[in-house]
């Protein structure tokens, strides 16, 4: 911001005789005027030619001719100085002024000498000393004025320059250094007055221009920034610094290609400009250039290789390219340049975050929260990763912070409100989520905006509208820096005839995971004469577990692509001629829908692990049945959509252990057993106060929940004890091996499921343990996909569509022993004849649309 103007002081061709007098003893005009004058007329032709060793021996040899002539000393000492000799300069100066007392420019000289070696306080004291001797000394009021601002003496510099322009109000220069004071001071107004004074004297005063325009900026007037920065070029056309200024500005407007034009016109100037290279690679990286990018940093970092920012940005890049281990190895260099950078810790926390390592990522966010303690993002950072860590209670304050200090946070919004209903914390839930939904409706969707559409698809109220638009903003999040980057791989995907299709399942759920659990089987028993059948996984790898090995055994080809970059993921798959790659993650935690983005395979599929649209052009279908997503809801999915008979895959082969006792399990021997074992950010107050009204209605009844965190325990039973219902009878389950869990829900008469985000693979364990399942159906696809299973299972009399009809339907079958015992029993006649669980059935209803989407795309005119 600060561009401080020198002036170099020569001495004058005609310097005056020096007064005083001269050294005791001796007489003050020389012994041998002829010989001194010959040899300072002499040395300085030689310093107005710039040969300064001649000079300096011509002066030698005047004060060797006249020792008691303080000029001599004088243009000595300046010679002297000009050639960095400080000490000897210092010698000769002090020598001038011995002579002569009164010589003003041998004191400047010797606060200029002084300024060099690094004594600020000698040099002030040295140009206060000139401004006695001479007030009107103009230069000096510059150069004081600039070495008290360095040394932090503002409130003096102010003074000095003032009596400056005191003295010269038509001084532009000094109107300049004043302006500057004041922007050190952040008093902008009276800076902005200053500058504007120096150009009314000096029009052509390139600098002040770009002064003015940097306030401008600051400022968020960019127009008048740009006018500015452009009367500065018309200047001084060839100033790169002035070109990068201009591209800057062009680029907080958004208008990346005149910015590009500048930063490239800059580099022409200056090939070696490390801002203009770091702000290009900015573009580059902006637009999905991400090699060009690197390429920028990385000339960035030869160039000044102490660059934590750069650091910072190349970590940043390897972060988006999913490449974390060079990501933390370039944060951490960033640390070690500048250890109290908080973006930079705060940047590495967020690495941490994405490899499940929380301690490291909390002591991160914790420490850049020290550094920069306002920060309404890092508080939110710091609360996901607490919530990761099991810390509620400390997850709830950081995003609450988060909130307090940035309102409008609707990131930080939607963290609050999913957490909240994990911990079963209602007071202002509603208000919240009403705040989260119309911001997705009415907001632009920029980073503290975006909202997580697998959060949102719990969020109370959310509609089909709503979700789809949630969807399509974080899409565009994740397809921002990728679309150039997608085409410059160039993917062609024309295809030899052959008689397999190549399916290439893409998650980051093989392991012991709902996912794995539902589509193990299907994996094995798909026809090897027709499809062949590979897996790209990239989430975590419980290799020892019993799940992931039968998962690698089923699949004709097992790739593991966790420590790949998201292009080198996305190359691999092409590479491996994939045909219809299927998504089984969605939106829902590790996702790297970004290697979706980057158009690996020429069809692409969304089915089981996202219950909604991804809202991206980068997905071609979404698998559903019918009842999931009926004709009439299909604008609301950016997806073609795909029918299959009925939804859900299932895994026949899942074991059920030895049922245990209701004692075992924690419940009573006698009386109804209602249960849910949902994740309890699904269970919000709506279906709990049903729930609290079925306990009151059918005396000796519990409710059997799985609710692992104590906080949402707490919670449940003071909710409970609000509505008249004793505590203690809410029993909470824990987590057990799924052959357990489903033996120990033969325990259970009846499960109530919740809305507006039903049970998917919890209802359906229930429903293979012959336990019936009660659901509420709502217009969105997660509000369906229980219905969708009982439909499947032939028990559509399960189904209800309002809470009224879901209450009183659970109150009969509690209450109606027959009617229950004819459910139940056409449930387990069901198991072995209905759709729901006939795993060869729906294998090959799968692979018959994607032979449809196959032969759609071969058959259309786009494919290539």
């Amino acid at each position: 911001m600060f561009n401080w103007f020198n002036k170099k002081i020569a001495v004058p061709d005609n310097q005056a005789p020096a007064t005083g007098t001269g050294v005791p003893g001796k007489v003050a005009t020389s012994s041998l005027p002829n010989e001194y004058a010959a040899h300072k007329k002499r040395g300085n032709e030689y310093l107005a030619q710039g040969r300064l060793e001649e000079a300096t021996e011509c002066y030698r040899q005047a004060v060797v001719a006249n020792p008691g002539h303080a000029e001599g000393f004088l243009n000595l000492g300046f010679a002297l100085k000009e050639q960095h000799l400080f000490e000897e300069a210092e010698h000769a100066l002090k020598q001038a002024v011995l002579l002569a007392p009164q010589m003003v420019d041998a004191y400047y000289f010797l606060g200029s000498i002084a300024q060099e070696r690094g004594n600020p306080a000698k040099a002030i004291e040295y140009f206060q000393k000139s401004l006695e001797l001479k007030p009107d000394f103009e230069i000096v009021y510059g150069d004081l004025c600039q070495l008290m601002f360095q040394s932090g003496q503002l409130e003096s510099a102010t003074k000095v320059i003032q009596q400056g322009l005191a003295l010269f109000p038509q001084s532009a220069q000094f109107h300049c250094y004043l302006g500057n004071l004041y922007v050190a001071e952040k008093k902008l107004e009276q800076a902005v007055s200053c500058y504007r004074k120096a150009l009314a004297i000096q029009p052509d005063y390139a600098e002040v221009h770009v002064l003015l325009g940097n306030i401008f900026k600051e400022q968020g007037e960019l127009d008048d920034a740009l006018d500015c920065y452009r009367k500065a070029l018309a200047l001084r056309p060839d100033s790169f610094e002035i070109n990068n200024n201009l591209g800057s500005t062009f680029h907080d407007q958004g208008n990346l290609n005149e910015a590009e034009t500048c930063y490239r016109k800059a580099l022409e100037l200056n090939p070696e400009y490390v801002e203009a290279n770091n702000n290009l690679g900015v573009i580059f990286r902006k637009r999905g250039k991400l090699s060009e990018a690197e390429a920028c940093y990385r000339k960035v970092l030869a160039l000044r290789p102490d660059s934590p920012a750069t650091c910072n940005n190349l970590a940043n890049l390897f972060r988006l390219q999913g490449n974390l281990d060079e990501a933390i190895a370039y944060y951490r260099k960033a640390l070690e340049l500048k250890p109290d950078d908080a973006e930079v810790y705060n940047n590495l926390g967020a690495i941490f975050q994405d490899h499940l390592n929380m301690d490291d990522a909390v002591a991160c966010f914790s420490k850049a929260l020290m550094l920069r303690p306002n920060d309404p993002g890092i508080h939110n950072n710091l609360g996901f990763a607490l919530q990761v860590q099991g810390k509620p209670d400390e997850a709830l304050s950081c995003f609450r912070q988060a909130i307090a200090l940035k309102s409008d946070f609707h990131a930080a919004k939607i963290n609050l409100v999913h957490l909240m209903q994990l911990v079963c914390e209602w007071k202002d839930l509603q208000l919240l989520s009403e705040e989260v939904r119309r911001s997705v409706r009415e907001l632009p969707p920029t980073g503290e905006n975006r909202i997580p559409p697998f959060s949102f698809l719990a969020v109370s109220g959310s509609t089909p509208s709503e979700q789809k638009l949630c969807a399509s903003n974080w899409a565009q999040g994740v397809c921002q820096n990728l679309n150039l980057n997608r085409e410059a791989m160039g993917f062609n995907f024309r295809r030899e005839p052959r008689q397999k299709i190549h399916i290439g399942y893409l998650s980051a759920d093989f392991r012991n995971h709902p996912v794995a659990h539902l589509m193990a089987e299907v994996i094995k028993i798909h026809d090897r004469e027709h499809f062949r059948i590979s897996a790209y996984s990239y989430g975590p790898d419980d290799a020892s577990g019993a799940m992931r090995k039968r998962l690698e055994r089923a699949f004709d080809r097992f790739v593991d692509i966790r420590e790949f970059t998201h292009e080198a993921a996305a190359r691999q798959i092409y590479a491996d001629q994939v045909d219809i790659l299927v998504d089984l993650t969605g939106y829902t935690q590790f996702h790297r829908s970004a290697i979706l983005a980057l158009r690996p395979a020429p069809v692409q599929a969304e089915y089981l692990g996202y219950l909604g649209t991804m809202g991206a052009d980068f997905m071609d279908y979404i698998i559903a049945d019918r009842f999931l997503i009926p004709p009439e809801h299909q604008r609301f999915f950016s997806e073609k959509v795909a029918y299959l008979s009925s939804y859900q895959a299932n895994d026949r082969q899942s074991a059920i252990a030895e049922t245990p006792t209701r004692k075992s399990c924690g419940l009573p021997e006698e009386g109804i057993v209602f249960c849910c074992f949902n994740q309890t950010y699904k269970i919000l107050p709506d279906i709990f106060e049903i729930w609290m009204r079925l306990l009151k209605a059918v005396p000796g009844s519990v409710f059997w929940i799985f609710a692992p965190n104590p906080v949402a325990i707490s919670n449940l039973q003071r909710e409970a004890q609000a509505k008249g219902v004793a505590p203690e009878r809410l029993i909470f389950a824990e987590s057990v091996p799924l052959d357990k869990h489903l033996a120990r829900l033969k325990c259970a008469d009846l499960f109530l499921d919740t809305l507006p985000y039903n049970a998917g693979t919890t209802a359906s364990n229930a429903l293979w343990a012959g336990l019936p399942v009660i659901t509420c159906t709502g217009e969105t696809f997660s509000s369906r996909m229980a219905g969708s299973l009982l439909i499947a299972l032939d028990v559509p009399e399960l189904i209800t569509y309002n809470l009224e009809d879901y209450y009183a339907l659970a109150l009969e079958l509690a209450t109606d022993k027959n009617k229950y015992t004819g459910i139940r029993n056409k449930i387990m006649a069901n198991r072995e004849s209905a759709r729901l669980f006939d795993s060869t059935k729906f294998t090959r209803d799968l692979e018959n649309v994607y032979q449809r989407m196959w032969d759609e795309y071969t058959n259309s005119p786009h494919s290539n």
